[in-house]
């Protein structure tokens, strides 16, 4: 019978991973594991599981795998039950925007069979396990499985060992706002169509972006009540990248005095970033600059053109 300490030893090395590691996470709606283990008794085991994730965080799980032990010789096992991803914030694999390499802590609890040369058993037992979100669609980690067989006797068993998961989708995956991330790990569920996103499914700030429908009362920095939906799509893009800084920069046409066209350029940039702290946006992320109309985007000599001279502009900062 193996010694109790070695379950005692695997549940210590589970708490570990629940308490050392941060519990941010990408998964998809179907997961294949495959894992490389050690069981206690001593002995290999290689082994393959499933999960359905039917909701976020929430998954069927199912586990087959296949050993040899110094006490029972070959055996098999094959579990059923639940596992639950904790904190899972879908933030995007570490290669893509906006994505890092932090994965999931998971808890899963099984019931099962446990088949070897001296007979066969009824299992429970609590995997507990990290995965790095190292790569689209892969994902590495370790694990512990401690666990209970009862049988003619009863007696305790572990498994700790290494993982590889992989996200997959067999069937067709939801994706309302059709930008390629699927709604399970979509962060922004309504983007625009045809608006570049990030593996959150956000919005990516251009390098330089203008504001389109951000207008002033002549000669003013009051801003014009229709601008409301522009500034709320300015507000939701910052909300949406925190750590993203921008410039924004105002322009004016060169009708009237040269100076004044400066100053009044910087004082709506400046109105512009007064509204977005207002409705939540971090000030942190924002600076504001007047170029007045140093830097015309068309000619000056028409209404049409002059009208596209006045605007405000997101000049994305460089860290």
């Amino acid at each position: 019978m193996p010694s109790f300490k070695w379950t005692v030893a695997s549940i210590l090395f589970a708490a570990g991973l629940c308490t050392s590691v941060p519990a941010f996470a990408e998964s998809g709606k179907y997961n294949l594991h495959l894992k490389l283990a050690g069981s206690l008794p001593p002995g290999p085991s290689l082994e393959a599981g499933f999960d359905w994730q039917f909701k976020r965080g929430i998954a069927v799980d199912v586990l087959v795998s296949g050993g040899y032990s110094s006490e029972t010789g070959p055996m098999g096992q094959v579990t059923g039950g639940m596992r639950f991803r904790f904190a899972d914030d879908y933030s995007g694999y570490s290669n893509e925007p906006g994505g890092s390499a932090k994965g999931n802590f998971y808890l899963a609890p099984h019931a099962g069979v446990l088949i070897a040369a001296l007979g066969a058993g009824l299992t429970t037992d609590v995997e507990v396990g990290y995965e790095w979100s190292v790569a689209k669609p892969v994902q590495i980690g370790l694990f512990a499985r401690p666990g209970v067989i009862v049988s003619s006797f009863v007696a305790p068993y572990a498994f700790v060992g290494v993982q590889a998961s992989i996200e997959f989708e067999p069937i067709r995956p939801g994706d309302a706002d059709r930008d390629r991330v699927v709604d399970l790990r979509d962060r922004c569920p309504d983007t625009p169509l045809g608006v570049d996103v990030d593996g959150r499914g956000c919005p990516v700030i251009p390098k330089q972006l203008v504001l389109e429908g951000v207008l002033f009362e002549y000669g003013s920095t009051a801003i014009v009540p229709g601008s409301e939906e522009a500034l709320q799509r300015a507000r939701r893009i910052l909300l949406d990248n925190p750590t993203v800084k921008v410039e924004i920069a105002g322009h004016t046409d060169n009708t009237g005095d040269a100076a004044f066209n400066l100053a009044l350029s910087r004082d709506r940039a400046q109105a512009v970033a007064d509204w977005l702290v207002g409705h939540g946006v971090d000030p942190h992320q924002l600076t504001v600059a007047g170029y007045g109309s140093d830097q015309p985007v068309a000619s000056n000599a028409t209404e049409e053109g002059r009208q596209q001279n006045r605007r405000i502009e997101f000049k994305r900062r460089e860290p």
